[in-house]
């Protein structure tokens, strides 16, 4: 297959490196991914203005933009010969689950591929401040991409937001929905040369807990693997629950 892979923490970060040596064993792996930490910036993209490009290899690039910039400018122009099979975004040094999908840089690398018509991943690893084993990460997504050649019924407008425990040996897999995380931020204020300056900073996050979502599966020590739809996707579901609409 020919992989694009991108992520939110960086082109030389641990996780992307990881995944790209383990990928490539098999696949065509190309490379589009942040020239700095790019965390927390959501869906958001740079329209009509200058990104710094430089290239890191035959197949790879550093942009300075967003995961999102990073796939679209891939699609759109970095490979113009290439149709990419896959996008895959992470592995990201940290945890997305729950209300994490909205704001995660690494979410929208694997959004922005569904929106493209490419079927995506987002993967990360649970837990903050704590040495990550990658390349095991990276070995069980090499095995689902064979797995999943074999059974490929998941279209191309669901993406899978997949987050492992903390724990370098997994429970097992189960597919979840996104939790609610319970988030604990706060302000800091500093003044610098007669300007303010306002820092939104916080503890790690908390979460309720409910039976089967990504949040306690990972808590519970298994692989968290969550469907998301885009608009299409939805449009499928509502068909198939046509049914429920009626008048009372």
């Amino acid at each position: 297959m020919k992989i694009l892979l991108t992520n939110d923490d960086g082109y030389d970060a641990a996780g992307l490196t990881a995944l790209s040596g383990v990928l490539s064993e098999e696949h065509t792996v190309y490379t589009v991914a942040p020239l700095r930490q790019m965390s927390g910036t959501g869906h958001s993209f740079h329209l009509r203005t200058p990104m710094e490009l430089i290239r890191t290899g035959e197949l790879s690039y550093a942009l300075d933009g967003s995961p999102a910039d990073c796939v679209k400018s891939a699609v759109i122009g970095l490979f113009p010969e290439t149709k990419f099979d896959m996008v895959i975004s992470g592995i990201n040094d940290g945890p997305n689950l729950g209300s994490d999908i909205y704001y995660s840089g690494t979410v929208a690398g694997a959004r922005e591929g569904v929106f493209n018509g490419i079927f995506s991943l987002a993967l990360s690893i649970d837990s903050w401040d704590t040495k990550k084993d990658f390349i095991g990460r990276a070995l069980f997504i090499r095995d689902f991409l064979s797995a999943r050649l074999k059974r490929s019924s998941i279209g191309d407008s669901v993406y899978l937001n997949i987050n492992f425990p903390v724990s370098e040996t997994p429970k097992g897999v189960r597919v979840t929905y996104p939790g609610k995380r319970i988030y604990s931020d706060f302000l800091n204020f500093r003044d610098d040369n007669d300007k303010k300056y306002v820092i939104i900073d916080g503890d790690n996050p908390g979460f309720i807990s409910a039976p089967g979502s990504d949040l306690d599966i990972v808590h519970e020590g298994f692989i968290s693997v969550t469907p998301i739809s885009d608009y299409y996707g939805f449009q499928k579901m509502l068909k198939e629950f046509g049914y429920l609409n009626r008048d009372f």
